[in-house]
């Protein structure tokens, strides 16, 4: 039994290590704005641009519309990619909370009891370069 507790907990900071810096914080998070970085992720496209979805984290291509030709082809998951690039944070979205008996507004919908000011913010990568990954 203590064998495989060890195995366990090997396997969790093993499993957790990929995704964290030397610090233990993730790669995608404020201890690295402004940093270079590496992820690895799937390639989806949105109304908004070119999205990179990761295990435990999403980011935005800055400047990029969608993915190129052969990158994304529907759903939740395109093609794997591994993308460098330097990590800031966006405070641009657009969002809002309906209110009934009112207007449609233009911008992103979020419940109500949304923080604003955090549902505004996403992480982009400014600079980036990628390249797609054998699956």
């Amino acid at each position: 039994m203590r064998i495989e507790a060890f195995f366990l907990v090997l396997l969790f900071f093993a499993g957790c290590s990929a995704f964290s810096n030397q610090a233990g914080a993730p790669v995608v998070s404020t201890v690295n704005l402004g940093k270079e970085i590496t992820v690895e992720g799937w390639a989806v496209d949105r109304k908004i641009g070119a999205q990179l979805i990761g295990a435990g984290f999403d980011l935005w291509i800055d400047g990029l519309s969608s993915w190129p030709e052969g990158y994304y082809t529907g759903g939740d998951k395109g093609k794997k990619v591994r993308v460098s690039g330097v990590l800031a944070e966006d405070n641009g979205l657009p969002v809002f909370i309906p209110q009934k008996g009112e207007p449609a507004v233009q911008g992103i919908p979020v419940p109500e009891g949304t923080d604003l000011e955090k549902a505004r913010r996403r992480y982009i990568l400014k600079d980036a370069r990628w390249e797609l990954l054998r699956q």
